[in-house]
C-alpha cells in the first residue's frame, strides 16, 4: 500500500508547495490556479453554515484553536491511545508538531 501523509499545518502554511507534491505524487498535474478558481455550484455548500469556509481561500488560522475550545479536562479524558497516535504522527503531547 501506497500511502502518503500530509500534515494539515503543511496544506495551510504552504498550500502551493503541499497540493504541487501531493499532485506530483499521485501523478496529477497541478496548476496554482487550481487553489483560487471558484467552481460552480457545489451542491449544499451554499445553504449549510457549516460548510462556509469551503469557498474561502486556504488559512492557516485555525492552527491550535482547539487549544481555545478544549479545557483540562477535555484533554485528560483522551485515552492514552489518542496520545500515541499523536506523537506516531509528529505531534507532542499538547498537539504541537514536532
Amino acid at each position: 500500500l501506497d500511502v502518503r501523509r500530509l500534515a494539515y499545518e503543511d496544506i495551510v502554511n504552504d498550500p502551493e508547495a503541499a497540493f504541487a507534491d501531493m499532485f506530483k505524487w499521485a501523478g496529477i498535474r497541478f496548476s496554482c490556479d487550481m487553489l483560487t478558481t471558484q467552481p460552480g455550484s457545489m451542491g449544499d455548500v451554499e445553504q449549510r453554515h457549516h460548510h462556509a469556509q469551503v469557498r474561502r481561500p486556504i488559512s492557516a488560522a485555525s492552527i491550535g484553536r482547539w487549544r481555545d475550545n478544549l479545557d483540562v479536562a477535555d484533554l485528560s479524558g483522551l485515552h492514552d491511545t489518542f496520545w500515541q497516535m499523536m506523537r506516531s504522527l509528529g505531534y507532542a503531547s499538547d498537539g504541537r508538531q514536532t
